[in-house]
């Protein structure tokens, strides 16, 4: 069975951070969400060996940090192991955010603020089809 021990958000709005603590709380207690306010953090955050047990990535656009979405799609398009994690774009992505979203390969963005209960969906859904798509990919392997 694949495990997901934690969600990334890259994301400096504590309300983004309690929102999605809040639901997947509801959702799976034992995930942790963590909060990091840039791609740096993030690579700190997520030491190898074991990157396949990180969910996915929540990635704002509306960050205070006027190029986080950018450097982190230009970083996660070349660097192992994060284009194997799904990220969702979350805010409002601009123009040059979306398409380099689609150069790094993420196809979902998210329009905020959304309700608890479409926060719960949303993560909901992301984490059963990140669960689909690792034992898929362990079976392949077996």
């Amino acid at each position: 069975m694949v495990r997901c021990d934690r969600i990334i958000l890259i994301d400096r709005s504590a309300t983004v951070h309690k929102e999605v603590k809040a639901a997947m709380l509801k959702i799976n207690p034992a995930i942790d969400v963590i909060a990091v306010n840039s791609v740096t953090e993030a690579r700190l955050v997520l030491p190898p060996p074991d990157p396949a047990r990180v969910g996915f990535i929540l990635l704002d656009c509306n960050s205070p940090s006027p190029n986080a979405a950018q450097d982190f799609l230009r970083w996660r398009k070349v660097t192992e192991p994060w284009p194997r994690i799904p990220t969702l774009l979350i805010g409002e992505p601009t123009a040059l955010e979306l398409a380099q979203a689609y150069n790094a390969g993420i196809t979902d963005a998210i329009r905020k603020p959304l309700s608890p209960e479409l926060w719960e969906l949303l993560l909901a859904r992301t984490l059963a089809d990140w669960c689909n798509q690792a034992e898929a990919a362990k079976g392949s392997k077996a």
